[in-house]
């Protein structure tokens, strides 16, 4: 999986489990997200993830799953990693016009 070092802000949810928590992103691919966090929802929750891009300009909602944790090597935040389920043509271009976006100087 090729992913690039980017930053927005994501909100996430955990199916059933109420009010979202909101993460920073470390980095984007088309199919998957890495979200900095101390407290990560469990591995194999799937989540509704709310990705706020250009100060709330550009919102997508998606569907997504846990499928990682990544702790920090110096005990701050690690990681979580979630890849993107059942996305629709307009939510995979705008995840792969964001994957370009990044790879820009």
């Amino acid at each position: 999986m090729i992913e690039r070092r980017s930053t927005y802000g994501a909100w996430v949810e955990e199916m059933d489990a109420g009010t979202p928590d909101f993460f920073l992103s470390q980095s984007l691919g088309p199919e998957e997200m890495h979200l900095l966090a101390e407290e990560p929802p469990s591995v194999g929750r799937e989540v509704q993830l709310r990705l706020v891009v250009e100060n709330e300009r550009r919102v997508v909602d998606l569907s997504a799953q846990v499928v990682g944790h990544e702790p920090s090597a110096e005990g701050g935040k690690g990681t979580f990693a979630v890849r993107f389920t059942e996305l629709d043509p307009e939510e995979r271009a705008f995840l792969i016009s964001l994957f370009e976006e990044s790879g820009k100087a």
